[in-house]
């Protein structure tokens, strides 16, 4: 039965191995601010940032802008101005 069990284990781990995110960015831009949303072209943001991940990147966001929230696959941000 511990066999089974073990079987299992293995394969789930082998299979979320298989599809997970692959690369690892650190950011030493900032420090303790969590990205919010990045979509599946790289682009992020964090609270008054936007984020790219293919260059590792910040960048900071228009003067208008008091918080972002998300971005989805269009690029179109979420969040509020003032």
């Amino acid at each position: 039965m511990k066999k089974i069990y073990l079987g299992v284990a293995i394969s789930l781990l082998s299979i979320t191995f298989l599809f997970s995110q692959k690369k690892f960015n650190f950011l030493n831009q900032t420090f303790g601010t969590a990205i919010y949303g990045i979509n599946k072209n790289g682009q992020g943001v964090m609270g008054l940032r936007y984020y790219n991940f293919a260059t590792n990147t910040l960048t900071a966001a228009e003067s208008q802008v008091g918080a972002l929230a998300s971005v989805n696959d269009n690029g179109q941000y979420a969040g509020a101005t003032f």
